[in-house]
């Protein structure tokens, strides 16, 4: 029968072990450069390891130290994702771990009057009991934490916090198990035990829920800032209308009279000084101006404000979008092509071809980002940081490092090239990628 016990006990501690790599490798997913074969292997090497680890010492402080190794460990060479967010779900796992087990423990021990012994001791019923009841509450506390991961995004500043709060809460949490574990503790110091782990408990649940409304409360000036761009872009739309719509009455009205000094050119001096006439005419009468629409207000502001920049300095602007842009990424989408259709335009200003083309589009759950202009001569060779060449420095010169540090943040990959008498810079961005602002 003690062969049955030890076994459940074990048991106990491998789904927890097999708990942590499941809540990691859902949460952040497989290394892509790590094949799947050898993704199991190690999966399966760290859950026995880290079940293990929870057996071997018998000081709470040390197992928890090398239970977060472990795990932390697992997360960088198996797992993708940035490894300062891997830190803290690792601390936020075995935080819902010591607190669940906690809660049960001190709540079974209260609800049947028993010693807190006979709860941690192996062999007795209630310690089964004890066991079954506490892994259904951290499995659900889990798929909780795992599905508010999936609808709610969390920025830097409220990150540091939860993990200073969970790396207090298991700090605290093993001092209260090491102090539980040297027993002979009277009623009213267990009792003492129980009001410091609610009171850890309350703390991270306040805090957890200030977390919350601050994450909400940027979400909603997130989408504040798209609907007052969307209503900018509208009313923009509307005066490009507008505008567009007394053009072409202005045009209708003068029609009559073109065809008429053409006719007359035509009559007196020919059909080559015609021909003339007609191509100067559609250049810069007739020459047809392009509202970009796509399903991004921000791009659409960002496109036709930089496209009319173009026009004004008599640079060629080719403009190729396909598949939708999206809610999720439109405002750092929307700063990075800004930001590279600004030094495009100003490099063109210094060229006698110049030329731009952009292309976005969406393959094979990527979106591809290029903007091209034309060169005369190699920028990477005689300019290879790309510094700015205006006397302002202060205030130019960062377009090209604000792009990379949003590409980054969003994990995604930052490509400079020339080809062609041209200069490129490709972006390549995950479709699941994470806001960077």
């Amino acid at each position: 029968m003690g062969a049955i016990y030890c076994l459940i006990e074990y048991g106990a501690s491998l789904f927890d072990a097999i708990a942590a790599v499941i809540f990691l490798t859902v949460l952040f997913s497989r290394n892509k450069k790590i094949s799947k074969p050898l993704f199991g292997m190690g999966a399966l090497v760290f859950a026995g390891g880290l079940a293990f680890l929870q057996d071997i010492f018998e000081n709470s402080m040390v197992t928890l130290i090398c239970l977060l190794t472990a795990a932390f460990l697992f997360s960088v060479v198996f797992l993708g994702g940035k490894w300062k967010t891997k830190l803290i779900y690792v601390l936020l796992f075995y935080s819902i771990q010591m607190i669940t087990d906690m809660i049960i423990i001190y709540g079974i021990t209260a609800f049947f009057h028993v010693d807190f012994d006979i709860i941690t001791r192996t062999g007795s019923s209630l310690r089964i009991l004890t066991l079954i009841i506490h892994k259904i509450l951290f499995l659900l506390t889990l798929i909780s934490v795992v599905l508010l991961h999936q609808r709610i995004q969390f920025f830097l500043q409220q990150w540091v916090v939860g993990g200073l709060m969970y790396l207090g809460a298991l700090l605290n949490g093993c001092v209260i198990v090491n102090i539980t574990n040297t027993g002979n503790l009277s009623k009213s110091e267990e009792a003492e035990l129980v009001y410091v782990t609610l009171g850890l408990l309350a703390i991270c649940i306040a805090v957890s829920i200030c977390l919350y409304y601050l994450n909400r409360q940027q979400r909603y000036q997130l989408e504040n800032r798209v609907l007052a761009m969307k209503l900018q872009e509208e009313k923009e739309r509307l005066e490009k209308m507008n505008e567009m719509a007394e053009n072409i009455r202005i045009l209708r009205h003068d029609l009559k009279h073109y065809l008429t000094m053409a006719q007359g050119i035509l009559r007196t001096e020919g059909a080559e000084k015609t021909e003339l006439y007609l191509e100067e005419l559609l250049q810069s009468r007739f020459e047809g101006e392009q509202i970009y629409h796509t399903d991004s207000s921000v791009i659409n502001t960002v496109l036709n404000n930089k496209s009319a920049v173009c026009r004004k300095h008599g640079i060629s602007c080719e403009i190729e979008i396909s598949g939708s842009i999206g809610e999720e990424q439109q405002i750092d989408l929307g700063i990075i092509l800004s930001n590279l259709l600004d030094n495009a335009i100003e490099a063109e200003l210094g060229e006698d071809n110049r030329r731009i083309r952009v292309e976005m589009t969406r393959h094979k759950g990527n979106l591809f980002l290029q903007v091209k202009n034309s060169i005369s001569s190699s920028v990477l060779k005689h300019n290879p940081t790309l510094q700015t060449v205006k006397q302002d420095k202060i205030d130019h010169g960062k377009g090209i490092k604000s792009v990379k540090k949003l590409v980054e943040k969003m994990e995604g990959t930052f490509v400079l090239a020339e080809e062609d008498n041209s200069f490129l810079v490709t972006i390549v961005i995950p479709e699941n990628a994470k806001r960077a602002l």
